[in-house]
């Protein structure tokens, strides 16, 4: 018996992978397991979510995505227009699921880069007030690092 009209899912499936996913960890309020539980996310990492549009655990995604938002996360939110669940494992049979793939590359790849210019600045800054604090100009081209 599908779990929601239009998915692929079957519930015994969906009973069967949570308990794959769950793992060693017995309990599902944990929020290593479900972060939705958890009440602060604001040092996690940013994120890109992909979402199906045809998913059962789609309205999670979004909420996941938000609460991310609400916290001060930068997060990109990916839907993937007529997808069911786990279509990225289709890429060799839909060819959509390979466009949603070249899309999340790009999304991450800016993420990347957008993190790789903050650490930059960051290391400059810090190189600047450990030469500021030993009396440096953190401009003297011959000051030591």
């Amino acid at each position: 018996m599908p779990s929601r009209p239009g998915t692929s899912l079957i519930l015994d499936h969906l009973r069967y992978d949570y308990r794959q996913y769950l793992g060693e960890f017995g309990d599902h309020t944990d929020p290593r397991v479900t972060p939705l539980l958890c009440i602060d996310l604001s040092r996690a990492a940013p994120a890109v979510v992909v979402i199906a549009q045809c998913d059962p655990l789609r309205d999670e995604a979004v909420a996941y995505a938000g609460l991310l938002r609400h916290c001060g996360v930068p997060v990109e939110l990916l839907e993937a227009k007529g997808m069911v669940h786990g279509f990225l494992e289709m890429g060799g049979v839909v060819p959509e699921a390979l466009e949603v793939v070249e899309k999340l590359a790009t999304h991450l790849h800016r993420l990347w880069k957008t993190r790789a210019r903050e650490r930059s600045l960051y290391h400059a800054r810090s190189v600047s007030r450990r030469r500021l604090r030993r009396g440096r100009s953190s401009v003297d081209p011959h000051a030591d690092p």
